[in-house]
């Protein structure tokens, strides 16, 4: 049957991979993981039609974390601990779309980028509750890639890509700076930011090639991505 749509996958600290997908044929989200050697497959939520939009990342420990959309607009977080799954439901607003990002701050606290009318949220664990922050400013549309990457204090950028420019923002002091990278009349797909151990953001995306951004001294400069 068909499945791997909109996959997501990360490696554990043994660099076994793990592949979160949505199953089209029977309309549920599957996990895929080499754990053991050999391709093993599970499945992580069997209702009906969940996972279209899916991210997951590991944390320091290896526990796995994942984001995944359900049908009713619900985002829904779970993580695996000692192999046993837990499932919590962060908003039932979430926007209709295959654009999730889930990240791991060095708390091992996640953080999840994902649109809601029409606006990016910024949800994150403070360590007792979730919480969201919805004075980003972007807006999001259907079709839009959505990215983010946390720096050593817990503080994310955000990316956001359409069909004809890349936004970036960041967190100064108090508020949301935003900003527009460049502006060509073409399409942008697969967006991911990054930041180095020094703190120097990259953003890498594909534009009839692979190309990244790269933050120095204040200044945006482009570079292709050589294979």
């Amino acid at each position: 049957g068909l499945m791997g749509i909109y996959p997501a996958i990360d490696v554990n600290t043994m660099n076994k991979p793990f592949i979160a997908f949505f199953d089209y044929t029977g309309r549920l989200l599957r996990l895929a993981d080499k754990e053991t050697g050999n391709w093993r497959f599970s499945i992580i939520d069997s209702s009906d039609t969940v996972g279209l939009a899916v991210d997951l990342k590991f944390d320091s420990v290896d526990n796995l974390h994942i984001c995944y959309s359900k049908p009713d607009n619900n985002l829904v977080y779970a993580v695996k601990e000692n192999r046993d799954w837990s499932f919590e439901v962060i908003t039932h607003e979430l926007q209709d779309t295959p654009r999730l990002d889930l990240d791991i701050d060095h708390n091992d606290r996640p953080h999840i980028a994902a649109p809601s009318d029409y606006r990016l949220v910024h949800f994150y664990f403070n360590g007792n509750i979730w919480e969201a922050d919805q004075n980003i400013g972007f807006t999001v549309r259907p079709g839009n890639t959505i990215t983010q990457a946390i720096d050593s204090t817990g503080t994310p950028c955000f990316v956001s890509s359409n069909h004809h420019n890349v936004l970036f923002s960041s967190f100064d002091n108090l508020v949301w700076t935003n900003e527009e990278i460049c502006d060509w009349e073409t399409d942008y797909k697969y967006c991911k930011a990054h930041l180095s151990e020094n703190g120097r953001v990259s953003i890498f995306f594909f534009n009839d090639g692979f190309w990244f951004f790269q933050l120095v001294t204040n200044i945006w400069q482009l570079h292709p991505v050589p294979f």
